[in-house]
């Protein structure tokens, strides 16, 4: 009824010597592929800015259906089999190089991290 699927912690690092005064996305793709599309699952949240040189961590919670983004042959669920984390998911910000803004990870290569 809450549409909650896997959490995720995202860490963003400022590599310039100038702070981030304006609030911009982080957001998350979970995909079968490894390029997201229409039918991914999709989250985002809000980061006030970033301080220069400064290492920051946010908590990012993808919606249910990331866990069931197809069937396989026997009918079960597939869950995503790739997660892309981009920091300025909408491009808010004015950027001279893109390439350092996002990775895409294997599923089975996310360091599994259990709150008590």
């Amino acid at each position: 009824a809450r549409n909650l699927g896997p959490a995720y912690r995202v860490t963003l690092r400022s590599r310039t010597g100038e702070a981030v005064t304006q609030p911009f996305d982080v957001g998350l793709a979970a995909s079968i592929g490894r390029q997201a599309n229409d039918e991914s699952a999709f989250a985002v949240t809000r980061v006030d800015g970033l301080a220069a040189g400064q290492t920051l961590t946010v908590e990012i919670r993808l919606p249910a259906n990331a866990l069931n983004l197809g069937q396989n042959a026997d009918g079960q669920p597939v869950p995503f089999g790739f997660l892309t984390a981009v920091a300025d998911a909408n491009q808010e910000l004015p950027e001279a190089d893109r390439t350092n803004d996002f990775m895409t990870l294997r599923r089975s290569g996310i360091v599994m991290v259990v709150q008590k």
